[in-house]
């Protein structure tokens, strides 16, 4: 697995598949304008896909702290 794509989990769900096309949106977006307006878009998308991915990591521990 690369450094830019999401953890194993992370795409099972509608949300994590929706974060995941939104980071790639906005990169794309900058790579073909970049700009300061752009810029903020990538960061908020990683930052919405971290915020998923935090969320289901808390999950699969929570998971295997029950059995």
């Amino acid at each position: 697995m690369n450094s830019i794509s999401p953890g194993s989990g992370d795409l099972t769900d509608a949300a994590g598949k929706h974060a995941w096309l939104g980071v790639k949106t906005a990169v794309r977006a900058y790579s073909n304008h970049p700009s300061g307006s752009n810029a903020e878009e990538v960061e908020a998308a990683w930052k919405r896909m971290r915020r998923i991915d935090n969320g289901s990591r808390w999950r699969e521990l929570q998971a295997t702290a029950g059995d």
